[in-house]
C-alpha cells in the first residue's frame, strides 16, 4: 500500500495472504475516502472448492502512522462449489458490490453495511432488508 504525501508516493505496508492458491488480489477496490480496501480471493477453498471470499481491510491511524488491518472476511450466502465469489468488486461511498463468476443466481448485490451482509441468508432475505439488486452478472473482467 502506498499513499501520496506532498506529491510523492510513500510505501506504508504490504497486504498479502499466506494461501497461495486462493487467487488473493484477483481484484480490489478502495472506497471513496480511502479508509477501506476490499480484496477478492475467488479461489478460496475455506467453505468449498473455489467458493471464494472477499477480505475487507480497514485503515487505522495512530500517531500519524496509518496501517490497514483485516476487518472482515465476506463469504457468499449461496455456498456454491466453484462459485468464485469475489471475482469483481466495486465501492460506491460506503456500499460494496461483489460478484461471483459461476453462481447459479447470477446476481451482484450491494450491501450498505458488512454486518447486514453477514445476516442475509438468501436472496429473499436480502430483498426484504431493502438491499438493491444490481442486476445480472455477465463476464467479469479483471
Amino acid at each position: 500500500v502506498y499513499f501520496n504525501q506532498l506529491g510523492r508516493w510513500k510505501y506504508i505496508q504490504d497486504i498479502s495472504s499466506a494461501n497461495t492458491h486462493e487467487q488473493f488480489g484477483y481484484c480490489l477496490a478502495v472506497n471513496d475516502t480511502g479508509d477501506k480496501i476490499a480484496i477478492g480471493a475467488p479461489g478460496n477453498d475455506e467453505t468449498g472448492i473455489d467458493q471464494g471470499c472477499v477480505y475487507v481491510y480497514k485503515k487505522t491511524t495512530i500517531n500519524n502512522i496509518s496501517t490497514y488491518s483485516l476487518d472482515q472476511t465476506l463469504k457468499s450466502i449461496h455456498l456454491e462449489i466453484n462459485e468464485f465469489f469475489g471475482t469483481s468488486l466495486d465501492f460506491s461511498k460506503n456500499k460494496l458490490a461483489v460478484s461471483a463468476k459461476n453462481t447459479d443466481r447470477r446476481l451482484s448485490i450491494s450491501f450498505d453495511t458488512y454486518d447486514e451482509f453477514k445476516k442475509a441468508k438468501s436472496i429473499i432475505d436480502i430483498m426484504a432488508q431493502g438491499f438493491k439488486v444490481l442486476g445480472e452478472y455477465k463476464n467479469a473482467k479483471r
